[in-house]
């Protein structure tokens, strides 16, 4: 993690060393250099700049400034004027930059240049991990992505059966998110009686079985929103009737999901298709843009929580779901401590607390434009 910063200081350096003025000088000798600044790794790999001396018929060259652990090895210009000075930084070199003088004498006359010189971490890749680094070492790093399952992209997986879920397989992804939205929504109405036509998977599964297929297994199926036929509102109470609809998906969607036997409506049986369960999921999307308050979220995770714990014990649940984009309202600050209250806050079980940090939301935007937005990132992230 250090080489990147040592690299920067190093393009500062030598801005600043060809800005100078060079060192001391004599009116009897010029020296010139090859490079202002040389770059030696710690693995010993030599640092060279040849070095031109004219003004005398013969002169030696030096190296002040040296660190401790690199050792100068000199190539004398002899009668040609020009000559080699090489750097050879060991391990035991500190890492940095360094400002540095290369001297030529001849008799009483001398001048001398400056050299910047940069001591670069040397990397070694071992045969074995290194147990006492990271996670019994490892890093524990991994790629995944998120998809909105919705009209307008519910096919894509249909469409490029030959390359997916290959490719999105191929980058090792865990926990892939899934958020349900608009038409793949599967509860569209809540007929009395029930009817089969109630429910209707198809959308949604056109994305989330592949999912399901890919790597690890292992989504999280966050609970975006309410079906399209009732909605969520401040302030929200526990007698709520919408509340109560909205506990009834999502234990159906668990059901549906993660357990053997399904759940049947208007006498049709809802089931999965896939052997493998959805472990993890997330509650609701960022209520602090969508309408709710940090009170009005206690309630609902203590109402939705419960209900889907006792469908499935083993599931995992993600709480909060944050947006920052509008920061002040996202702020964890201004949330957590309403969330954890004691006696007022939150009483089922929490695995993750999970905040959504956005450096875009424009698929179309190039890189330069999504990297620009990293300052910003790392402010909301401290």
């Amino acid at each position: 993690m250090r080489s990147p910063s040592i690299i920067i200081c190093a393009g500062v350096a030598v801005v600043l060393a060809a800005c100078g003025s060079g060192g001391s000088t004599s009116t009897a000798l010029s020296l010139s250099l090859s490079s202002s600044a040389v770059l030696a790794s710690q693995d010993g790999t030599p640092a060279s700049t040849t070095a031109t001396v004219t003004g005398a018929a013969s002169a030696t060259f030096s190296v002040s400034g040296l660190p401790n652990g690199v050792t100068p090895q000199i190539t004398q210009p002899g009668a040609s004027g020009q000559g080699i000075v090489s750097l050879i930084a060991s391990p035991t070199a500190p890492s940095g930059t360094y400002a540095l003088q290369v001297t030529a004498s001849a008799g009483s006359a001398s001048t001398s240049q400056p050299l910047t010189l940069v001591v670069a971490v040397a990397v070694v890749v071992g045969s074995s991990p290194d147990t006492s680094l990271g996670i019994n070492g490892q890093l524990n790093e991994f790629m995944s992505t998120s998809f909105q399952p919705a009209e307008w992209d519910s096919g894509y997986f249909g469409s490029q059966p030959k390359t997916e879920p290959a490719q999105l397989n191929s980058l090792d992804p865990q926990h892939i998110r899934l958020q349900a939205i608009s038409e793949a929504v599967p509860w569209k109405a809540n007929s009395d009686p029930q009817l089969a036509t109630d429910w209707d998977f198809t959308m949604l599964d056109e994305t989330v079985q592949p999912v399901l297929s890919v790597t690890d297994h292992s989504p999280e199926f966050q609970i975006a929103v309410t079906p399209g036929f009732f909605s969520l509102s401040s302030p929200l109470t526990a007698s709520d009737p919408n509340l109560q609809l909205f506990v009834s998906f999502a234990q159906n969607l668990v059901r549906y999901y993660n357990s053997p036997t399904g759940f049947t409506w208007g006498g049709k049986l809802f089931q999965s298709p896939s052997s493998h369960p959805i472990t993890w999921w997330g509650i609701y999307n960022e209520y602090n843009i969508n309408g709710l308050t940090p009170a009005d979220y206690v309630v609902l995770y203590n109402a939705v929580v419960p209900a889907m714990l006792a469908v499935d014990p083993a599931i995992k649940i993600s709480a909060l779901e944050l947006s920052d984009y509008d920061y002040e309202n996202g702020d964890p600050r201004n949330n957590l401590p309403i969330f954890v209250a004691l006696n007022t806050g939150v009483n089922a079980q929490v695995n993750v607390a999970s905040t959504h940090f956005y450096s875009s939301c424009d698929q179309t935007d190039w890189d330069t434009t999504v990297f620009s937005t990293i300052p910003g990132f790392v402010a909301d992230l401290q």
